[in-house]
């Protein structure tokens, strides 16, 4: 795996039962990032907005701009 570090850290949060200090909403907002890079660059890099809303769909989290998603 290419991140022993981190997956050390992810295991010893599990044992010891605590948050990482990554928690789900610093990884969604890095998510939401990345999929704002690959909507700019498919549209010749532009400039797009970020979405950082997160809402609750059926168990998953929803949020990335619908014209990454190909709407």
């Amino acid at each position: 795996h290419p991140f022993p570090p981190e997956i050390a850290h992810f295991i010893e949060c599990i044992d010891n039962d605590v948050e990482s200090h990554a928690s789900i909403h610093d990884t969604y907002r890095s998510m939401a990032i990345c999929f704002a890079i690959d909507e700019s660059a498919a549209r010749g890099g532009m400039p797009v907005k970020v979405n950082y809303q997160i809402a609750q769909t059926e168990g998953a989290l929803v949020g990335a701009s619908p014209k990454a998603a190909g709407a």
